[in-house]
């Protein structure tokens, strides 16, 4: 299985992203205890290997923010998002943020469902759109106000990208 950091070539021109940036936010999320540390050098060091789990994570980051110094606040509180509404698609009812990420990933033909994942930041809260203009909400901080007027969104668009990386995932294990 690949290491994560050697999967960041894959993930980085889908991204915008360069190779040592999505490292720095893996280093970020290996400090906040989101991915493990690695114990040694080389691929048998320990560290996180490329899942999807481990891959949800770098782009959980990604939409949560732009600035790595909010990774470690940011992050989390996006990823632990639940789902607020009776319609849950394919997830279970307490299915998070980041783990329903980590679901299509993992899942092929899942990822062929989804049109969207986006994120509300500094609302940090979620969606994910499926196919047929069915989607779910993740509901991230209730009583949260816009810091002013204006809320930022991020997304990622589903189709061909997505299911191949999820291929690539699938390939690996």
């Amino acid at each position: 299985m690949a290491s994560l950091a050697s999967f960041h070539r894959v993930l980085a021109p889908l991204l915008g992203f360069s190779e040592a940036a999505l490292y720095e936010r893996q280093k970020a999320l290996v400090r906040i205890g989101a991915l493990p540390k690695a114990t040694g050098r080389g691929w048998a060091s320990g560290g996180a290997a490329a899942t999807p789990d481990s891959v949800a994570w770098i782009l959980v980051s990604v939409l949560a923010t732009d600035n790595l110094s909010e990774v470690p606040e940011a992050t989390p509180a996006l990823a632990n998002c639940r789902i607020g509404t009776k319609r849950r698609g394919p997830f279970a009812a307490e299915t998070g943020f980041k783990d329903a990420v980590a679901q299509a990933l993992a899942d092929a033909g899942l990822a062929r469902k989804i049109t969207s994942i986006r994120a509300v930041r500094k609302l940090y809260g979620g969606s994910i759109g499926l196919e047929n203009g069915q989607g779910v909400n993740f509901i991230g901080l209730a009583d949260a106000r816009p810091p002013a007027l204006l809320t930022v969104e991020a997304s990622l668009f589903g189709g061909d990208d997505l299911v191949a990386l999820a291929q690539t995932l699938e390939a690996q294990t």
